[in-house]
């Protein structure tokens, strides 16, 4: 194939334009992402760029890069590194300016790495495949998944600018199509051995590079096979992810999020070169979109369940973008951009301007985007029974309560988090009880910190985790959990989770939702002597205003402060937390956790949650269990002078609500 004739073939994906003239509209409609790109660009010229472990600062890579040295000690430094965004950002900056240095810098180091940084052997000398080179750390540059994103994220964007590039001569065509098709050999013959039930969000981001790849150079796959393949793959993992109520699998915002960006792209990829989408799948990114919504908290930012970040990536955002590539339709950003703001918007939108089939489709949409943000019309209550997680709001606008817990045990995959029956809690433009977030991927106390049971609002049985700690990616032996019913009645939302994890003791939490008020009941069944329940409240202030072992309230400088009464008094610890909203960065938080000992076999403990602004008086709270016998027992509660009780028969959790 002759650089020529890919230069035509790239010009009809991109309607007519050449990837000068995407720059000139780019520059005159999106100036200042324009000049962010450019920014970056320059950046990377002298071998600055952040990367996991570099404690999000700028930081020397090399110039040229040093592919495969990694001074942080994060695998994830390498494997990011090794993506290559910079490279995409190089040439992105070249179809803007059109200065040349952009593109020869960008095809020096593309050259660079396909002659240093050499695929491993595929086979043994008995012909079986070696997955063990290409999953894992020690895999390095050559990881399945580092090989498909390559192949559908920036290798695309870049060869579609540099084709145009003086340098990018007949020969480097010959180089890059060598590459590309070891790369192929990998997606199609490794991936599948690795991920064979096709539940993970690596196996769908390795099959959308195959279908990319396969799809913008057919000469690399003469018979169909990969594509085939890779379009048939994409759709078992639309059926093996995507559940009914629209969540993906792994139960995690942020990769939830971009799994319904990394959907998307197939769309996206068959609208430029002329493939009919499949209504089917494309459904399927509707629904997942509207779960990215109510993963959302009413402040922005997602819920950072498990290995999730609260911003600025990976939010609604950039799943909204994905939509919008998909489908053409503006509705996706405008309802992001109601639970977001334009800062984001635009950061996502600036990573896939040179991605959109039709710029001036965009330039057209995006005054209204902008101008009028949408209000979701989503129900308040949303139960994603497939994953066990319950979302519930008091509304849609900025100062509502957002609410978030889940069980689901065993869990999914190790971008779980041990907590099961834990929660996350905002209100009034602030967080209130947090989930702490990622912090990192790396191995080490920070990454067994940010995971661990009592960096969680869950209940521990005598401070240990609910399951064995033993990696980053490995966990040990789980009992059952779940979320057992959700109803909503008489103005209560009533969640009851149940897990085994502390066998033979049975832990129970109950929340009860009014307004944006919360009740929670915990329960441990079959205690032993001696043993200690630890109630956490992993609370998003610096400081505690302790009135005695009953009565605390948060104190912060911000918008929102929250009132807590607790059913019994005892030992309590106040303790230094962490939260992080996004890799290598944290702020300082506090975790309350209540002591409770087990008393006739059994514990519980009830705990009342006001949330209200900062400026408002603090709210007189009061609450008791009054027990009748062993299972039959009563939570009285006062708040603001006003009495209320939950009546609970048996071991089922039969439940009247008084409101008095």
């Amino acid at each position: 194939m002759k650089a020529g004739a890919l230069k035509e073939r790239i010009e009809k994906a991109n309607k007519g334009l050449t990837c000068f003239e995407k720059g000139r509209l780019v520059s005159s409609i999106f100036g200042s992402m324009a000049n962010r790109i450019v920014k970056k660009a320059d950046e990377a010229m002298d071998g600055l760029m952040i990367l996991p472990g570099t404690g999000a600062k700028l930081f020397f890579v090399g110039s040229p890069t040093n592919w495969l040295d990694n001074p942080t000690g994060n695998p994830e430094y390498t494997f990011q590194l090794n993506r290559m965004v910079f490279i995409k950002t190089l040439s992105e900056a070249f179809s803007i300016t059109g200065d040349e240095k952009y593109a020869q810098k960008a095809i020096s180091e593309l050259l660079g790495w396909i002659r240093t940084v050499k695929r491993p052997e595929m086979k043994d000398e008995n012909g079986l495949f070696i997955t063990g080179n290409f999953d894992g750390p020690d895999s390095k540059a050559w990881r399945a998944l580092e090989t498909g994103i390559r192949c559908y994220r920036t290798w695309p964007v870049i060869i579609e600018q540099l084709v145009y590039s003086k340098h990018f001569t007949n020969e480097v065509l010959e180089t890059l199509l060598g590459s590309i098709s070891m790369h192929l050999e990998v997606l199609y013959n490794i991936s599948p051995i690795l991920w064979p039930k096709a539940d993970h969000n690596h196996y769908l981001m390795e099959n959308l590079g195959l279908y990319t790849m396969a799809v913008m150079f057919p000469e690399l796959d003469r018979d169909g096979t990969y594509r085939r393949h890779a379009a048939n793959e994409l759709k078992r993992c639309m059926k093996a992810q995507c559940t009914k109520e629209g969540g993906q699998i792994e139960g995690c915002p942020s990769y939830h999020n971009g799994c319904v960006y990394w959907f998307s792209l197939k769309n996206n990829v068959e609208e430029r070169y002329g493939i009919k989408s499949d209504p089917e799948y494309t459904s399927g990114i509707f629904r997942m979109f509207y779960h990215s919504l109510h993963a959302t908290r009413n402040m922005g930012g997602n819920i950072p369940w498990g290995d999730s970040h609260t911003k600025p990536v990976e939010t609604c955002s950039v799943a909204a973008v994905g939509a919008y590539l998909a489908t053409g339709d503006p509705l996706f950003l405008q309802k992001a951009l109601y639970m977001s703001s334009l800062e984001i918007i635009e950061n996502d939108l600036s990573d896939n301007l040179f991605r959109m089939p039709d710029l001036r489709r965009l330039e057209k949409d995006y005054p209204e985007i902008t101008n009028n943000p949408v209000r979701p019309d989503l129900p308040l209550l949303h139960y994603a029974a497939a994953l066990d997680q319950v979302y519930a709001r008091t509304g849609w606008d900025k100062e509502d309560m957002t609410f978030m817990t889940a069980c689901r045990t065993p869990v999914q995959n190790m971008h779980a988090h041990i907590d099961p029956c834990s929660f996350d809690l905002s209100a009034y433009g602030d967080v209130l009880v947090a989930d702490p977030g990622i912090y990192t991927y790396k191995a080490g106390p920070e990454r067994y910190r940010f995971k661990s049971t009592l960096s969680h609002s869950c209940v521990s049985v005598n401070g240990r985790d609910a399951w064995e700690y033993k990696g980053p990616w490995e966990y040990g032996e789980q009992k059952e959990g779940k979320v057992v019913s959700v109803t909503q009645e008489g103005g209560m939302i009533r969640i009851v989770e149940r897990h085994e994890n502390y066998f033979p003791v049975t832990i129970t939490r109950v929340f009860h939702i009014i307004g944006r008020d919360i009740l929670i009941l915990d329960i441990a069944e079959n205690m032993k002597e001696g043993d200690e329940a630890y109630i956490s409240f992993h609370l998003d202030t610096r400081k505690l205003e302790i009135s005695d072992s009953l009565h605390v309230s948060t104190k912060k400088e911000s918008n929102a402060e929250m009132d807590m009464a607790f059913s019994s008094s005892g030992p309590y610890i106040v303790e230094n937390g962490k939260i992080s909203e996004s890799n290598d960065t944290w702020r300082d938080s506090t975790i309350l956790r209540l002591i409770r000992k087990g008393c006739n076999g059994g514990m519980v403990n009830a705990s009342l949650l006001l949330p209200r602004r900062r400026t408002d008086e603090r709210r007189e709270a009061a609450v008791s269990v009054i027990m009748k016998d062993k299972d039959d027992f009563e939570i009285v509660f006062e708040i603001d002078g006003k009495k209320s009780s939950v009546a609970y028969c048996g071991k089922g959790l039969q439940d009247e609500y008084s409101d008095n």
